[in-house]
């Protein structure tokens, strides 16, 4: 499968189930479950980094500050996954996490 369409699409079940997850709507989680796994198979791998302490130094998610304070952030919102694809044994990032930090 084309690595621009696979992102596309892992983008768009990710925000689906954020969806779901917010309309505490469940009954297709294992659903969303399978197509990761299906994707997982194929050698891509999703992070949601949401509820992590924000850390400066990860180069895999760009990160936009809530309010004036710049420690005890917390990644609060995952606007995009961070994505990575493992071939052999190689790993590599093949989308950057769009996040939101606010302290907590």
């Amino acid at each position: 499968m084309d690595l621009e369409l696979s992102k596309r699409i892992l983008n768009q079940v990710f925000e689906i189930g954020k969806k779901s997850k917010k309309n505490s709507f469940s009954v297709i989680d294992r659903n969303l479950a399978n197509v990761f796994s299906e994707f997982e198979q194929e050698g891509f791998f999703v992070e949601n980094p949401e509820g992590q302490a924000y850390d400066e130094r990860r180069t895999d998610y760009q990160a936009t500050i809530v309010g004036d304070q710049m420690h005890r952030l917390v990644i609060t919102e995952v606007m995009k996954p961070i994505i990575y694809l493992k071939t052999g044994s190689d790993t590599k990032l093949v989308q950057k996490g769009v996040v939101i930090a606010e302290e907590k």
